[in-house]
């Protein structure tokens, strides 16, 4: 099926924020690794410099906040992929 012109016009809301997101954290994470340190603090790197604070590429807080709510739940997930029982039960 040939693209139209009119094709960008039904995408997704917010998806270019979207894709902007995913391509900051695949750069940004590598980087980190590279210098040793989490990923997560890539993650957290790249949604800091993508956001409305820095390079303002992002320009809607309030319009990608579902997209935020989700990295939130992914993060915590890697944190908790990241601690093992072992290391937990010793926190306790």
């Amino acid at each position: 099926m040939p693209v139209t012109p009119d094709a960008a016009v039904h995408a997704p809301p917010y998806l270019r924020e979207a894709v902007m997101l995913l391509v900051a954290g695949v750069i940004a994470a590598p980087l980190c690794r590279r210098l040793k340190l989490s990923p997560l603090i890539g993650y957290l790197a790249a949604g800091v410099l993508v956001g409305p604070y820095a390079f303002k590429l992002v320009d809607d807080p309030d319009g990608v906040r579902d997209i935020a709510e989700l990295g939130v739940i992914f993060l915590l997930f890697a944190l908790g992929l990241e601690l093992s029982f072992a290391r937990l039960m010793a926190l306790r």
